[in-house]
């Protein structure tokens, strides 16, 4: 009998979201925790990572416990990066980590390093990004094949008619990973290409296949500014689905 597509085969995997904060606008955080919150998989976890540990960046933990609730989540201001020494916090159901800045690859390897193998899945997303209900359930869906280590969906532009540059932009990948054993961790984070490209690459070289849902949507900002646009657009023009 052919399973149908309408849910995931399975409900029981375990799932958490990855997302990398740098200097983020307040209103965009607040809508992208809001987006995490409406999600409808079932008993995700939630790692959002800072760089930075100034009392400049204190305002995003201040909203991520907001929006999470302060009596549901968990805080952890970290004065070195996870390369250096230091204790390392307990992951519970929403954490935020509050690491010393060294830029996104630090960022997500920390993530990565946290979380360990105590979920099945990761997902990967920006601080700008404001993800579909459905987002999470319908990559999920595509990863119960055996074979597909990574997963991307289809991230659309949220302001796209703010400027004429805007208006120009290309989409880009949001991601979910297979697992982030230490294997796959090491592999990556040797790599010098920018982290969300090398990812699926690393897990190609793993031997897992990787593939596209346009099920799996979500909404993300893109600069107004011309060498920050350049920037972003080169980069998200290497995706795997166009090369």
């Amino acid at each position: 009998m052919k399973k149908s597509l309408e849910a995931p085969i399975k409900l029981n995997r375990t799932v958490a979201l990855c997302i990398a904060v740098y200097q983020e606008d307040p209103d965009y955080l607040w809508e992208c925790l809001q987006s995490v919150k409406r999600l409808t998989y079932p008993g995700i976890k939630v790692v959002m990572v800072i760089d930075g540990n100034s009392e400049d960046d204190l305002y995003m933990m201040d909203i991520f416990s907001e929006v999470m609730g302060r009596d549901k989540s968990a805080t952890y201001i970290w004065k070195n990066n996870f390369h250096t020494k230091g204790p390392v916090g307990l992951i519970q159901q929403e954490y935020l980590h509050h690491a010393k800045m060294g830029w996104i690859r630090e960022v997500m390897y920390t993530a990565f390093r946290a979380l360990g193998r105590s979920v099945d899945y990761v997902q990967v997303c920006d601080s700008d990004t404001m993800l579909d209900p459905a987002s999470t359930v319908e990559m999920v869906k595509v990863l119960e094949d055996p074979m597909v280590g990574d997963v991307r969906g289809d991230v659309q532009i949220l302001n796209k008619y703010d400027s004429w540059i805007t208006f120009l932009s290309s989409k880009g990948p949001v991601s979910l990973i297979l697992d982030v054993s230490s294997a796959l961790v090491d592999l990556w984070e040797c790599t010098e290409t920018p982290y969300c490209m090398n990812l699926w690459k690393t897990v190609l070289s793993l031997g897992y296949a990787t593939k596209y849902t346009a099920r799996s949507k979500c909404l993300t900002e893109t600069p107004k500014g011309c060498l920050r646009w350049l920037n972003q657009q080169t980069g998200w023009s290497k995706s795997y689905f166009r090369e």
